[in-house]
């Protein structure tokens, strides 16, 4: 799992090249960005940072700007394709404002996966959320991945340490859930 680095907070936004990727079925827009400006303004938001783990401004910069990983930037959040060691194999980030949870990351993460599937090549997502947050569990469940392991009390959670959830989706189990 990579590691976020944690720095000052940024004094000026700079714009994001960006390339446009639109489900006509749930008319959700999302674009690849390169710039972590808004991703660290969702990141640091009160009511979404405890969820993140840690302390402290959160600078997703680092992983943004990887040109081997992919971010796609919605209304309401941002979702991460971080690539992993073998080729093919990603690891989902994702984090969304307050004003869009409910349909919205569903929507957008459908999406996403569709993109990073069907265009990019993927073959295995992983995902790791905080046991002690069940919206973002029901939304990877929802999208179709499985459940493969709980690693206990590893995960800084709200001030204390929790459970952190492993699910995984492959190629094949997605082409089964359009």
């Amino acid at each position: 799992m990579m590691q976020l680095a944690l720095r000052a907070p940024p004094t000026a936004p700079v714009r994001a090249v960006s390339l446009v990727q639109a489900d006509r079925r749930r008319r959700t827009m999302i674009r690849r960005v390169f710039n972590a400006a808004f991703s660290n303004i969702i990141a640091n938001h009160p009511d979404v940072r405890p969820w993140l783990g840690g302390e402290g401004w959160l600078d997703t910069a680092p992983l943004i700007e990887d040109r081997r990983n992919y971010a796609l930037e919605g209304e309401h959040g941002v979702i991460f394709f971080h690539q992993q060691d073998r080729p093919g194999v990603f690891e989902l980030h994702y984090h969304f404002r307050p004003a869009g949870w409910g349909w919205e990351p569903r929507a957008a993460l459908a999406s996403a996966l569709g993109y990073i599937f069907e265009f990019i090549g993927a073959d295995l997502i992983v995902v790791r959320t905080a046991a002690d947050n069940p919206r973002s569990r029901r939304l990877i469940e929802r999208a179709g991945f499985v459940h493969h392991l709980n690693q206990p009390g590893v995960w800084p959670s709200r001030g204390q340490l929790v459970d952190l959830a492993t699910h995984h989706l492959t190629r094949a189990q997605w082409a089964q859930t359009v």
